[in-house]
């Protein structure tokens, strides 16, 4: 009886699922920005009238990543 409680355990755990790992949120929003520079990247998400955004980064030459 032992033997027979196990089996169908064993082999139900074999064929679960792993749960697929939950995406997460992107750390910053990508702007078009032809000749990107950090300085320039910074003070465009800032915005206007604001300070320049610490966390921004030019990902790509034309491409400029804000933080969210």
């Amino acid at each position: 009886m032992v033997a027979m409680a196990t089996v169908p355990l064993s082999s139900h755990a074999r064929t679960m699922d792993v749960p697929a790992a939950f995406p997460l949120p992107a750390s910053c929003y990508s702007h078009h920005f032809p000749n990107c520079t950090e300085d320039r990247c910074k003070m465009l998400c800032g915005g206007d009238g604001q300070p320049p955004a610490p966390g921004a980064f030019c990902n790509y030459e034309d491409s400029c990543c804000c933080p969210v």
